[in-house]
Order: C-alpha cells, then sequence, then structure tokens
C-alpha cells in the first residue's frame, strides 16, 4: 500500500540538515508522496523550493 502525508512540513529548522535522508526514510516506510505546507510567504517560498527539487 502507498501512502500519502497530506500534512507536513518539511521546510522547518529541525529537518535542514538531513531532509534528503528525512525523504528516503518517508519513501522506505512506504510513503509515496509528501505535501509539504508553508505558513507564510516564507515558508510557503519555502515549500516549493523543496518540492521542486524533490521528485513526488
Amino acid at each position: 500500500m502507498k501512502l500519502f502525508d497530506s500534512h507536513c512540513h518539511l521546510d522547518d529548522k529541525s529537518y535542514r540538515k538531513d531532509l534528503v535522508r528525512v525523504i528516503e526514510r518517508a519513501r522506505q516506510a512506504g510513503i509515496a508522496r509528501m505535501m509539504t505546507i508553508g505558513v507564510n510567504k516564507k515558508t510557503a517560498a519555502r515549500a516549493v523550493e523543496i518540492a521542486e527539487s524533490h521528485q513526488g
């Protein structure tokens, strides 16, 4: 079964150092897609950057 995480905050500072590994671990756990959410203009722009640089 493939899962879709419909609300996450990959732009959070706690993920900055190992964002790629966080995404890899999620995929290994069966998460096929993730929707990162911005809460303001700055974090929304960062969410777009993350989405554009990571497939899925």
